[in-house]
């Protein structure tokens, strides 16, 4: 008996190449999912987020690099909000010791999120570059 997940999967591809899904929706599903059909039946070792163009072999997963960028627009406003009197390397080194005294400071949804995935609160030097890289924008 055929694998329930993989019948779903051919199902999903199915109804895709039937019109089933909305145009654009299938423009990306469509090719990666030929891609990662190739590439299994080929033996290859290639993930499904890969092939779908989510994310880069040997790199973060996307679940993991959104929660970064979530947790690092966090520390902006959390940085804005509370320690706007200081300039950046000071609210940073601010920051930092509440996060080594693990007093996380909030219970804003993402960071939480972000320290689940095992990502932690950055350094007072890797808070500084958040800062300036969240100026720039």
């Amino acid at each position: 008996m055929p694998d329930p997940n993989i019948t779903q999967w051919r199902a999903l591809m199915d109804f895709a190449e039937r019109g089933g899904l909305p145009s654009d929706i299938a423009a990306w599903l469509l090719p990666g999912g030929y891609r990662y059909n190739a590439a299994c039946k080929a033996g290859a070792a290639v993930g499904l987020d890969v092939a779908l163009g989510l994310g880069k072999p040997g790199r973060h997963g996307w679940w993991t690099v959104e929660a970064r960028e979530n947790r690092d627009a966090f520390l902006c406003e959390f940085r804005q909000r509370d320690y706007a009197h200081l300039n950046d390397a000071e609210a940073a080194r601010e920051i930092a010791a509440l996060a080594r005294r693990k007093l996380y400071f909030s219970s804003d949804p993402r960071l939480l999120a972000a320290l689940k995935l095992g990502l932690r609160i950055p350094d007072a030097k890797q808070l500084r570059a958040i800062f300036r890289k969240s100026a720039a924008v």
